[in-house]
């Protein structure tokens, strides 16, 4: 047996690793007390038989304990059924031993304290677990040793899977719109690891500030493998990087946002992303291809979209007032460019060599012209004007993103991008204008799957 998928565990900065951390709902325990910083029931005279019973003297177990986290000397168990006030049954064998410290409810105080225990949860697509981490005034310090208290998350092949959520005061209040400068930071403390590793394992990211503290090679989220690793890094913000911030191939990320990165943060498979401010690429994928889709790239001191040796696809993407070159062609292999603008970039706007293998259908770009020959073009449109509502205002987060970078009405600018895409009637560029009266394209029109 093993703690059931879907168990619910809770992370806060006020709480302690010693706790039972988590919850089973949907089932005959009818109180869930891991949403509290201390334990409900704490004993220091347990008995293990090495069975699955557990017993004290002090006693104090009530059935209403049951399907709730029990901490029995450091590893976390499920209460699985309830005897009388001094016996409880758990989810797996335990060691023989007496003066056992059992801890039963009670929020955990770190992530890596719930890596420690995946591979006592079950393993199941249809069974994510969840672990809400609180919102903090001070971030959460993450050490580069894996799967410990107070340490970094790695996830493998036949470990349960575990989808990290931020939340402000109450679990699900943290939207694309509510409450983003109160997700929660898990920051970097040491060099040279990676902050949450996902090899062959259904696991994600929500609502959460991911911080590299710059510190020397520390990743934010590697998600490898094959098979089963179908992970989702979903409204969450990637800062202070040296290393890479999102790596994979097999996964989604999507409404996140990267800045102060000095690698190329975002090498992943994407949509609804906006990368800003970084002495690097936005975006690209230098050892695979790349998937992006209404993504916006601006002010980075490298290549708004740097391309990669593998096949890319960029469509509905922007990039501005980027150091390098806008949107990138490496055209020693297929690149696919859509219903994108590339406007106000120190280098060439679309640049690339030996473009045969190109393919560029409804771009626009701006004065600095482009610099590929040959491939497959059609409604290329050169702009005379910055086609973009207020691209160089104040953008507190990605949630105002959109508004900046949605297309104006300039002669020569914006009013040549809308309604220009293909197929027809599709706006160019990341977001989609609205007429008055409401007959306009949704802004946001990218399909995604939620938790």
């Amino acid at each position: 047996m093993a703690i059931a998928a879907g168990a619910i565990f809770e992370v806060r900065s006020s709480a302690s690793d010693g706790n039972g951390g988590f919850f089973v709902p949907g089932t005959s325990g009818t109180i869930d007390y891991s949403q509290q910083n201390a334990p409900q029931l704490s004993v220091t005279d347990g008995v293990a038989n090495g069975t699955t019973t557990i017993t004290s003297i002090t006693g104090g177990f009530t059935a209403a304990l049951v399907n709730n986290g029990v901490n029995i000397a450091g590893a976390l168990y499920q209460i699985t059924a309830y005897t009388n006030t001094n016996t409880i049954t758990v989810d797996r064998t335990v060691a023989t031993a007496s003066a056992l410290t059992i801890n039963v409810g009670g929020a955990l105080a770190t992530v890596g304290f719930i890596g420690a225990n995946c591979s006592n949860l079950q393993f199941g697509t249809s069974g994510c677990s969840k672990a809400y981490l609180q919102y903090a005034s001070a971030p959460y310090l993450m050490s580069a040793t894996a799967n410990v208290s107070g340490g970094s998350i790695s996830l493998g092949a036949g470990q349960g899977s575990v989808v990290f959520i931020g939340y402000y005061q109450t679990r699900g209040d943290i939207t694309e719109t509510a409450n983003l400068s109160f997700r929660p930071t898990i920051k970097a403390n040491a060099a040279s690891f990676t902050m949450f590793s996902n090899s062959n394992n259904v696991s994600g990211a929500r609502s959460i500030i991911w911080d590299g503290g710059s510190y020397t090679a520390v990743n934010g989220f590697y998600g490898g493998g094959q098979g089963n690793s179908n992970w989702l890094i979903y409204n969450c913000k990637y800062q202070n990087f040296a290393g890479i911030a999102i790596q994979g191939g097999l996964g989604d990320v999507d409404y996140c946002e990267f800045t102060g990165c000095s690698t190329t943060p975002m090498q992943a498979n994407g949509k609804r992303c906006w990368s800003h401010n970084n002495s690097a690429d936005g975006f690209g994928q230098p050892n695979g291809g790349q998937a992006l889709i209404y993504c916006i790239s601006s002010s980075n001191t490298g290549n708004g979209f740097g391309g990669g040796n593998r096949v890319n696809f960029y469509d509905k993407c922007s990039a501005y007032k980027n150091g390098g070159v806008g949107l990138y062609v490496n055209t020693d292999y297929q690149v696919s460019l859509s219903n994108s603008i590339s406007y106000g970039n120190t280098g060439y706007d679309i640049s690339g060599t030996n473009g045969d293998q190109c393919e560029s259908i409804s771009v626009a770009y701006g004065t600095s012209n482009a610099n590929f020959t040959n491939g497959v073009s059609a409604n290329i449109i050169q702009l005379t004007a910055n086609p973009f509502v207020n691209p160089d205002g104040t953008i507190a987060d990605i949630s105002q993103v959109w508004a900046a970078f949605s297309l104006n009405n300039a002669a020569g600018g914006g009013a040549l991008c809308r309604g220009a895409g293909t197929p027809q009637y599709l706006d160019i560029g990341a977001t989609q204008h609205q007429d008055s009266g409401g007959g306009g394209v949704p802004r946001i029109v990218v399909p995604r799957r939620m938790w």
